[in-house]
């Protein structure tokens, strides 16, 4: 099944792998995330998903390290902050 869209592709970008959006356990020459990601087979499928949930944790690791870097650096900012003598 081929997805028209009224959107502008650009020209590279015109192959049947290009243009499938839609949720599909179809496992023949299907392209995630990246034109040159493609799945060939149901293995190939089951190692892509596998890989797309391990760069989702991963992602989701580096925003709980930013979250507590900077709550630690605000509350140590604070702490610098009501323990200087301030000028009256």
């Amino acid at each position: 099944m081929y997805v028209r869209s009224t959107l502008a592709v650009p020209a590279a970008a015109t192959d049947y792998t290009a243009r499938q959006m839609l949720f599909t356990w179809d496992t023949q020459d299907l392209c995630i995330i990246f034109k040159s990601w493609h799945i060939y087979n149901t293995s190939s499928l089951i190692w892509s998903l596998f890989g797309v949930v391990l760069l989702t944790a991963g992602y989701e690791l580096v925003r709980e390290i930013s979250r507590r870097y900077e709550a630690a650096t605000s509350k140590r900012a604070e702490n610098l902050a009501s323990e200087s003598p301030t000028m009256s």
